[in-house]
């Protein structure tokens, strides 16, 4: 979501410049590593600290994650947005797909699914490794979820290119990165399925 990106590192999308403190070095990379299956973002940018406001220290890990998914999608409902969370996706020709975290839109943008990494070492789970990286390109999957009504869209039918982002925040004390990869109209990976 464009009201969310604050300050970009410099260097290319391809090849952004790492930022220097501790705690942006772990989201960094952390985001590096969420990332690796589609190839480079086509951005990486810091959320200003009072961007959302900070969301408390919670208690283990799933807490956090969880008070981060509610605190983003009530922000983005307060600017506007259609916001659905916790949305099982599964590809359009069979088969298991991931559950993506937020599924937003603002008025005039593009469609907007968001999966969110806390903790010490967010990882993708295999399902996310494949099919996250399709959402740019758009045909590959779709939901069966009926509140995806809201964005226009018609459960089971493939979703349109959209842009996909991960927000990756280790802990409440940490500020979140974002990496973005705007709607396409190739295939970033020729293995897709």
């Amino acid at each position: 979501m464009d009201a969310l990106e604050g300050i970009r590192f410099g260097g290319s999308a391809s090849d952004p410049a790492p930022p220097a403190t501790e705690p942006d070095a772990w989201a960094f990379a952390a985001l590096l590593d969420a990332g690796r299956a589609a190839g480079p973002f086509d951005s990486i940018v810091r959320v200003a600290p009072d961007a959302l406001g900070r969301v408390e220290e919670v208690g283990d890990n799933t807490s956090f994650h969880s008070a981060v998914v509610n605190k983003i999608a009530t922000d983005a409902r307060a600017a506007g947005a259609a916001v659905v969370t916790e949305v099982p996706l599964r590809p359009v020709n069979g088969g298991p797909g991931p559950r993506v975290d937020l599924v937003m839109q603002l008025p005039g943008q593009p469609l907007t699914f968001m999966d969110v990494k806390t903790g010490e070492r967010p990882r993708n789970t295999p399902l996310q490794e494949v099919w996250y990286q399709t959402i740019p390109v758009g045909g590959h999957l779709t939901s069966d979820d009926p509140r995806i009504r809201q964005f226009g869209l018609t459960p089971g039918e493939p979703f349109p290119p959209s842009q996909f982002e991960y927000w990756v925040q280790k802990d409440a004390s940490s500020d979140p990165l974002v990496g973005i990869w705007r709607p396409k109209l190739t295939a970033p990976n020729s293995d897709v399925p």
